[in-house]
């Protein structure tokens, strides 16, 4: 992912995506978020990465994957 001059780069690893499809819905409600300007999610290694605002809250990414039904962990 190419992060821009006026973002940050975080990660996330993801728990109980199970096909592609979990995959789409994750990426379009993650996109939904007020701060996150790009959104990636890979299925083989189960990661999430976004850019957003420089002092984005990541716990809001953490809510909106729990309410999807899946787990994110924030990897620093």
């Amino acid at each position: 992912m190419n992060i821009s001059k006026e973002g940050k780069p975080y990660e996330f690893e993801i728990q109980g995506m199970d096909c592609v499809a979990c995959v789409s819905n994750l990426h379009k409600s993650v996109l939904k978020l007020k701060g996150v300007a790009k959104a990636e999610v890979f299925f083989e290694t189960s990661k999430l990465v976004i850019e957003a605002e420089e002092g984005f809250d990541t716990s809001t990414v953490i809510r909106a994957v729990k309410r999807l039904g899946y787990q994110a962990k924030e990897k620093i």
